[in-house]
């Protein structure tokens, strides 16, 4: 189930799964996304439990939303929860753009099925030697 942060419990779980997925001393990183972009969170359907997030921003000029990051918990990856979140933030919008680590087959393998198409290779984005490939989905009509 698709939520806004509603508590600041979803807080506590936001940060606990950002510093699972990118590391305890990113938390900086965390806090200009919360300033910057807007976040939606994915929930368990059972217990109501945050299972991931979405960081996205809207571009109105070029009527596109980027994904900025996305993450789920380690324990519930693999039950489509990052899927629900790219579904929800398509069915906004008829463009979709985001980067994603080289070495991310799992992700990658995910966006190619939802539709995604890579658009091109952006040496060194994550830092030395970590690649970047370039996504982009849009609605066909």
């Amino acid at each position: 189930m698709i939520s806004e942060i509603e508590s600041q419990d979803d807080v506590a779980s936001l940060i606990s799964i950002f510093s699972e997925v990118w590391g305890a001393e990113t938390l900086s990183e965390f806090v200009s996304n919360i300033q910057s972009n807007l976040c939606l969170l994915v929930k368990d359907y059972a217990g109501g439990v945050v299972t991931g997030y979405v960081f996205y921003d809207r571009d109105m000029r070029e009527n596109f939303i980027e994904i900025t990051d996305i993450g789920v918990a380690e324990k519930h990856r693999g039950r489509h929860f990052g899927q629900e979140m790219v579904d929800h933030i398509c069915s906004q919008t008829d463009c979709v753009r985001l980067c994603v680590r080289s070495n991310n087959g799992s992700a990658i393998s995910l966006y190619t099925s939802l539709g995604f198409k890579e658009i091109l290779t952006i040496e060194n984005y994550y830092g030395v030697g970590n690649d970047a490939i370039r996504m982009e989905w849009k609605r066909i009509r």
